[in-house]
C-alpha cells in the first residue's frame, strides 16, 4: 500500500496523473495500482486539494515533528 508521501510524489512528478486525478481520482489511484478505502482516500483528497490551494502542509508536519522528537 502507498503512503501519503508516495501519493505526494507521484501528483507533484507525474502531470499526467495530476490531470487524470482531477477528473476522477479513485480511477487515477487504481491506474497506479493504488486501492485505498474511503476514510484514506478522504485523507488523499483532501491533502492534494490543500496542496492545489498552495498550503504547504509543513506547520501541521513541524508538529509532529516536535511532538516525536520530545
Amino acid at each position: 500500500m502507498s503512503t501519503l508521501e508516495d501519493i505526494l510524489q507521484l501528483w507533484l512528478n507525474n502531470p499526467e496523473f495530476r490531470e487524470k486525478f482531477k477528473k476522477n481520482p479513485k480511477e487515477a489511484l487504481e491506474n497506479e495500482g493504488i486501492d485505498l478505502n474511503d476514510e484514506d482516500f478522504k485523507k488523499v483528497q483532501s491533502f492534494i486539494d490543500r496542496k492545489e490551494e498552495g498550503d504547504s502542509g509543513r506547520g501541521s508536519n513541524d508538529q509532529l515533528d516536535k511532538r516525536i522528537s520530545k
